[in-house]
């Protein structure tokens, strides 16, 4: 098992000995100070935060850590390390609070604090920043990334669908597409909040470990071009037949098109309808290459032109037996397209999906994509809580919050507020202790997150 002690950047082995003498306790907050939008999904820690209940820091762990540090070239606290062994049973002493999972909350909130509980320790408070806010600053840029996709999705189910069910609309390819199994899982999750089509089988596994979702996410047989091109192009007719017959009843079957001419491909599935039909079937065509805008339109039409279809009560065309799946060049700014492609030619978005890797998980997003923070804003000296903060001249955009805090809502919507123990503001704190000193509190299922956001 990794050892915990050494999950952190180097230079915090070393803050114990700037800490004054008489602080007791360091009271830390993460919040989106900004960037791409004006509100984020909260999601992600309660994953970490069953993680650490499962840490039990180790003798050996302490003695590694010490032998690391000597040799990189930092002090390294074993005598805070030992008591933690000793007197903690290698649990980490700390209350974390946070905003309940599926919020969403306007940037420049508090969504996270984070308290060191043995007042000999206010060292381990910022210590355990590095994993703390590498849990949410992903999995909430990705979670807000999709749920914003969705809402851009949905007002084509809202003006061309009578079904309004956009649970299937982007479907999640990422898994050969991230960069590790974990990021997989974490991103893969995020995306499970706002949809349940999913072929990231990590992300679904995770789903049911962390967050006590039997099947999150729901997928279909499909074929891949290994498979098409195994027939060779002259059988590409005997291949979708043969394949079709394989189908399961009642089943769905997506088929990848343009292994060689996707316009040809769509001739040749339309034999096969009633077959399809007969099984209560439905296909799924996957285009997959070329320009969206040139290739598209004709994919549409001549599957209207070919399949059939009936008007719908709001005057647009679902497609009989078939649906479209666009799955090449999807990201956050072209995800629209397909729906809005539909849309011109009059096809109800019930006949059109999307599906997306790299574009969900991996493109164009990091750390600053929403500026997350993780900063000191109270320190307990000698008994009393004094508010700390930074304030830089040359930036003010990074000024750091001061005090205690608590996130607080009203009918502007939530706000943060710093509080005194002598001074509590009178309303609901939103922020809810999820983990104190190895034990979890006000876990959650992957629906109920599901709803709250739903809701919002």
């Amino acid at each position: 098992m990794r050892n915990f002690i050494l999950d952190t950047d180097s230079y915090k082995l070393s803050h114990f000995l700037g800490y004054p003498s008489d602080a007791t306790h360091v009271y830390s907050y993460a919040e989106s100070r900004g960037g791409k939008y004006d509100a984020t999904v909260f999601f992600g820690l309660q994953k970490f935060v069953k993680e650490l209940a499962e840490v039990r820091v180790t003798h050996d762990n302490v003695a590694e850590s010490l032998d690391f540090s000597k040799v990189h070239g930092v002090p390294f606290n074993i005598e805070g390390w030992t008591r933690i062994v000793d007197v903690h049973g290698g649990r980490i002493p700390v209350r974390i609070k946070a905003v309940a999972e599926g919020s969403l909350i306007p940037i420049r909130n508090v969504l996270m604090t984070v308290e060191n509980t043995d007042p000999t320790m206010p060292w381990l408070t910022s210590y355990i920043e590095t994993p703390a806010l590498r849990s949410i600053w992903y999995p909430v840029t990705v979670a807000t990334r999709i749920h914003n996709m969705k809402q851009k999705i949905k007002s084509y189910y809202d003006t061309t669908s009578d079904t309004g069910d956009t649970g299937f609309a982007l479907l999640d390819f990422s898994a050969r597409g991230v960069s590790s199994y974990e990021t997989a899982e974490v991103g893969g999750m995020a995306h499970l909040l706002s949809f349940m089509g999913s072929d990231n089988i990590p992300a679904v596994l995770a789903a049911r470990k962390f967050y006590d979702e039997p099947m999150a996410a729901f997928s279909v047989p499909a074929t891949e071009h290994s498979v098409t091109t195994s027939w060779g192009s002259a059988n590409e007719l005997d291949s979708i037949e043969y394949i079709i017959d394989k189908m399961p009843e009642n089943g769905i079957l997506s088929m990848v098109a343009d292994t060689w001419n996707v316009f040809e491909f769509v001739e040749k599935a339309a034999k096969f309808q009633e077959r399809i039909r007969n099984k209560g079937g439905t296909l799924v065509i996957r285009p997959d290459s070329g320009e969206m805008r040139d290739v598209l339109p004709k994919v549409l039409n001549d599957a209207r032109r070919l399949f059939g279809g009936r008007e719908n009560n709001k005057g647009y065309d679902v497609l009989a037996d078939v649906k479209i799946l666009q799955g090449d060049g999807i990201n956050e700014d072209t995800v629209t397209e397909p729906f809005q492609i539909a849309k011109e030619l009059g096809i109800s978005a019930d006949s059109v999906m999307s599906g997306s890797g790299g574009g969900l998980m991996q493109a164009n997003i990091d750390r600053d994509t929403c500026k997350f923070a993780f900063k000191a804003s109270n320190v307990t000296r000698d008994g009393v809580d004094i508010p700390i903060a930074k304030d830089p001249i040359t930036d003010p955009g990074k000024r750091s919050k001061m005090g205690k805090l608590m996130l607080m809502r009203g009918p502007q919507g939530y706000h943060t507020v710093a509080y005194t123990p002598d001074r509590m503001p009178k309303g609901v704190d939103y922020l809810r202790t999820v983990y104190e000193n190895g034990k979890l509190s006000n876990m959650e299922t992957l629906s109920t997150i599901r709803e709250r956001l739903n809701n919002q």
